[in-house]
Formats: structure tokens, sequence, C-alpha cells
């Protein structure tokens, strides 16, 4: 993760002039036609003021740094580096978004005829407790439990929480922008009942407090937690295809049924019970996750297949 010079204040904003002043001290030969040619290539995508001049964040300064930093470094032509931010590599590198498929869908562990549906060996709880401490069943030094498997779908530090200033400082979108995004369910702010965040979000602000109201109080800040941050990330890069959060709500209402789904899917694993349920059910649903976006991305490419070369 990158932990290079920022914009000084949360949310603020450079003109071109200013990034090339800003990097100049790591970039020697960096100037403002270099910039705009990377432009041109569509590897940046700065916003416009209203007066149609380039706007960086801070988000746009780090790819940027990445993208200068793989030239000077690794001497890579531009075509390469192009495939790598297609790919979401960029991502992984400057903000640690990168998200492991289980051990089970991935590499050699996952045969063929496994995913094509034809019979893979019966896991026990033996066998399961072995593939999550790596050691074999019947070691008793290392028991296995629900909290020893990576949950890939958390954020590697749950503990942060942020307002939504820092989280716009964090992820390079705007204060309205992130407002959006809560207004349309996809980033929710902690609440004391977990239960409520799978909800559909529900249209327009959120209703005061009447105790708070009557005693003429202001509502506290909302705050958001470390998942947040990942999901106002990935907004951002999907803003750069002009895609906001009215377009991403499909994904997030799709995410929902789809959580509801797996669910009902788990409950028979729970309601039979016994020491290995929980670690069950978590493997299921780590399964499951990996499994439909797997369909999900063969179904996409069916549907776009016409635009691929």
């Amino acid at each position: 993760m990158s932990t290079g010079v920022q914009p000084s204040s949360p949310g603020a904003r450079l003109s071109i002039g200013e990034v090339v002043a800003l990097l100049r001290p790591e970039f020697s030969d960096l100037t403002d036609s270099k910039i705009r040619f990377l432009e041109d290539r569509k590897l940046i995508s700065p916003a416009r003021t209203p007066g149609g001049y380039r706007s960086f964040g801070s988000h746009d300064i780090e790819v940027l740094r990445w993208i200068l930093t793989r030239q000077r470094d690794q001497y890579l032509p531009l075509s390469i580096i192009g495939e790598r931010i297609d790919r979401g590599e960029h991502l992984a590198d400057i903000w640690g978004i990168g998200i492991p498929e289980p051990a089970e869908l991935s590499g050699a562990g996952a045969s063929e005829p496994e995913l094509l549906g034809e019979p893979a060996a019966v896991d026990t709880p033996e066998t399961l407790a072995a593939d999550v401490t790596g050691g074999s069943a019947g070691e008793p030094d290392a028991p296995a439990t629900a909290a020893s498997i990576p949950s890939p779908w958390i954020a590697a530090d749950d503990s942060l929480t942020y307002s939504a200033a820092e989280l716009s400082a964090e992820s390079g979108l705007t204060v309205a922008e992130i407002a959006e995004l809560t207004d349309f369910g996809l980033l929710v702010p902690l609440a004391d009942d977990d239960a409520t965040r799978l909800l559909p979000p529900q249209p327009g602000a959120a209703q005061p407090d009447p105790v708070q109201a009557s005693l003429g109080l202001e509502p506290p800040e909302p705050r958001y937690g470390s998942t947040a941050l990942l999901i106002a990330r990935i907004s951002r890069e999907f803003a750069t295809y002009g895609l906001q959060a009215r377009h991403l709500r499909v994904i997030r209402n799709a995410a929902a049924r789809d959580a509801s789904m797996f669910e009902q899917g788990i409950q028979p694993i729970l309601h039979a019970g016994g020491v290995s349920a929980d670690l069950d059910a978590q493997r299921s649903l780590g399964r499951l996750m990996a499994l439909c976006e797997r369909l999900r991305s063969v179904v996409m490419g069916e549907a776009l297949r016409r635009y691929r070369r």
C-alpha cells in the first residue's frame, strides 16, 4: 500500500500543474504533457472542473504514481501497464483490495470435472480441520474453529471507522458521492444492529431521532467501517466509466438477494448442529460466493461476447 505524499486536506483536489510539482521529486521527467498523454491512453481518468480543467484527487495521484513507478523501475510498456490496470492489479497494489479465492476453487485444487458437477471427495469434519490448520486429522494441538478460516470478503482491519470526509479523502470520491452511495444502500453507516445491513435501502434521508429532535440536538455524524472503504474505492473505479451510485445499486440489490439465498442454503448445516457446524457453514459460504462470482463472470462474458476479441 502506498505511503506517498497526498493532498494536504481531506477531499482536496489538485490541478495538473500542482500534480507535476507534487510528483516531480520522485519522477524528475514528469511533465504536463506526459500526464495528458497517459489520459489519452485511458490509463488515468481525472475529474473535470465546471470550467473543463483537470482535477486530481488522492486516488488519481496514487494511480499516476503506480503507473510511473512501473515505467521507471520495471521498464514496462504502456500496453502492459494498461492490461494490468484492466485486471485491477493497480487496486491490489495501491489499496490492498485483492480478494483471494478459497483454496478449494483456485489453482490445482479445483479440477474441471469437479467444477462441472462430477462427484468429488466428500469432506469430513476431520479433513476439514486438517485443511484449515494445515495439519493432519487427529492432531490435537491445532483445533479448527470458524474463526480460523479467513473471510476474504471482510476488510483486513474491520476495527477502523471513518467519517464521510475521511472516506472521501481515502477513496477519491467527493463527500456528495459518499452521501449518494449511502442513499442507495451501497454504503451502510455503522449501527448497533448489524442485521439492518442486508435490509433493502430506504429512499430519502434517514428520519431524525424524536428524542434528539425534542432536545434540539444534532444527530451524531455517521461512521463507516473498513468494508465501506473498500466499497468506496471500488465505486471510484466505476465512476471513471461514468457509472454512479444509481447504476451500482443493481449490483447491491443482486448481492443482497444472493446473500439471502446463501443463508437459506447453510441453514440445514447449522440446524444439524455438531462441533463443526459453524466451520462447515463458513466454508460453505466461501464456496458459494466463489461459485457465484465464477458463474456471474461466465454469464456476463457470454452476454458481452460481441465485444471480445
